[in-house]
């Protein structure tokens, strides 16, 4: 007999910071979002890298990831509040 257990938290905060991209070499803008078991997951909005507590993601192995994980980090974007008139 098998069991199967799969832990999964949703993101518990989304926000975006001006935070110092390695890659990039310079301050960038970057989606943050935390988990609670994994801490702080951090995209970079200029070249798609991303770090989770510290520790750089491996790059996939694909053409045009970098597009892909820009686009999907802005979709994710937390949405502005409109000011009332």
């Amino acid at each position: 007999m098998s069991l199967l257990n799969v832990c999964y938290t949703r993101w518990t905060r989304t926000e975006t910071r001006m935070v110092f991209c390695p890659t990039c070499a310079g301050r960038r803008k970057m989606l943050c979002r935390f988990q609670e078991w994994y801490g702080w997951t951090t995209v970079c909005l200029t070249c798609g890298d991303s770090w989770t507590d510290g520790e750089m993601h491996p790059r996939p192995f694909a053409r045009g990831w970098r597009k892909a994980a820009v686009a999907a980090a802005r979709a994710a974007l937390p949405k502005r509040k409109e000011a009332r008139p």
